[in-house]
């Protein structure tokens, strides 16, 4: 019956280890009668180049070794998570604003080649768009998670005609979602 495509959020998360990770629960719930398509929005996971906030590989480790742990594990805790999220939002916005990881040879300024202008929500969107078309099919069959469910919503206001059904599992606040999308 045609594919759906897989977004599992993040932001920064690889749909392909996702998928190769959470595949066979995925499945059985869509069916056998469905692929299951995900990758790596640009930035992320397998893809190159990679866009890392962090300044060195120790300052990353530091970071996951103080997660606040599972969700409804206390009263509280989704407090912490939110914290937790945009102070990371808000590290990553301040290492690529003007300068990014990433310059192109150029005469045009460095700010205008910054890697983090190729990296939005919109141009995920675009992607999967030529997925989809260079797959040879008509309408989008989705579902995201966190994340992805923003994604999903830019592809289906971007383009509704090309929406066959989408199921955005996943709440965003439009208050955490300050950096450019």
């Amino acid at each position: 019956k045609g594919p759906v495509f897989i977004n599992p959020g993040g932001p920064g998360g690889s749909g392909v280890y996702a998928l190769k990770r959470t595949g066979k629960s995925l499945q059985r719930i869509i069916g056998p009668n469905h692929d299951l398509i995900s990758f790596d929005p640009r930035g992320v996971g397998a893809t190159t180049p990679n866009v890392d906030c962090w300044s060195s590989m120790q300052s990353r480790k530091i970071w996951a070794l103080q997660d606040v742990g599972v969700i409804d594990s206390h009263p509280g805790i989704l407090y912490d998570a939110y914290a937790r999220a945009t102070a990371l939002s808000e590290l990553c916005s301040t290492k690529f604003a003007g300068k990014g990881t990433a310059k192109y040879t150029s005469s045009v300024s460095p700010a205008e080649h910054d890697i983090s202008s190729f990296v939005s929500t919109t141009s995920t969107a675009r992607d999967m768009l030529e997925i989809l078309n260079r797959g040879g099919w008509e309408k989008l069959r989705y579902w995201g998670f966190s994340y992805g469910t923003m994604l999903g919503g830019m592809f289906a206001t971007l383009w509704p005609e090309k929406v066959e059904r989408m199921v955005n599992d996943g709440e965003i606040s439009s208050k955490s979602s300050t950096t450019k999308h």
